[in-house]
């Protein structure tokens, strides 16, 4: 994370998470999905402050601009053409430590993704640690904007199994969610009041937790 203004180098680890986080999500977008590239250390913002679409402008932050970093963007791109693309994911990585996400952690991602959320309201975001300790009690209590979390070692990193498997799941999940938040957001005035009412009736982004509790009081 980009805690302090401290800049995160770009480590073979994060080049390989990155490597295979865009193969797996070429093979994703090959089944009839959405076309995604992966951006590390973006900001998804221009100097201007308006939304950057175009790659080329997807530079490395300056001084001042840090609260619009990011460690991974996820763009939709259009098929037959690489360059721009429209945000839909933001990752914030935590490396080099044995520990899960701490208070301060989840409390200064969880005020980017606030901040992200209002420029880009269908944005998910994540916060993914480098090694396989749990989500505690502790992230539920501190966050209110990230959308999922957890942790992944180096091996299945660099093997894309075990919990490689289960993040590609998430994040595909989430990448569905931003695609039909973004629908939602882009429909003009009068498609929203012919159509809205009838078509979303519930909405809960603790859905996913809620499956999760319910099911081990039903364990008990």
């Amino acid at each position: 994370m980009g805690d302090n203004n401290k800049k995160k180098e770009k480590t073979p680890l994060i080049e390989k998470f990155v490597e295979n986080l865009q193969s797996d999500l070429n093979n994703y977008s090959e089944n009839g999905n959405m076309k995604y590239k992966v951006l590390p250390h973006r900001k998804l913002l221009s100097n201007s402050l308006g939304i950057n679409n175009d790659e080329s402008k997807f530079v490395k932050p300056k001084r001042g601009y840090n609260a619009f970093e990011v460690d991974i963007a996820i763009l939709r791109v259009p098929n037959d053409n690489d360059k721009g693309g429209i945000p839909m994911i933001a990752i914030e990585l935590k490396t080099g430590s044995k520990d899960s996400a701490t208070t301060h952690d989840i409390l200064v991602s969880s005020s980017k993704a606030h901040k992200h959320k209002v420029i880009f309201p269908w944005l998910r975001y994540g916060l993914i640690w480098f090694n396989d300790r749990p989500v505690t009690s502790k992230f539920f209590k501190n966050n209110e904007y990230i959308d999922f979390a957890g942790g992944i070692s180096n091996d299945d990193i660099k093997s894309k199994k075990n919990k490689w498997n289960d993040m590609m799941e998430i994040l595909k999940d989430q990448l569905e969610t931003a695609e039909e938040m973004y629908h939602i957001l882009s429909k003009n005035e009068d498609e929203t009041k012919t159509t809205d009412k009838a078509e979303y009736k519930f909405y809960s982004s603790k859905a996913y937790f809620e499956k999760i509790q319910h099911n081990n009081t039903n364990s008990r």
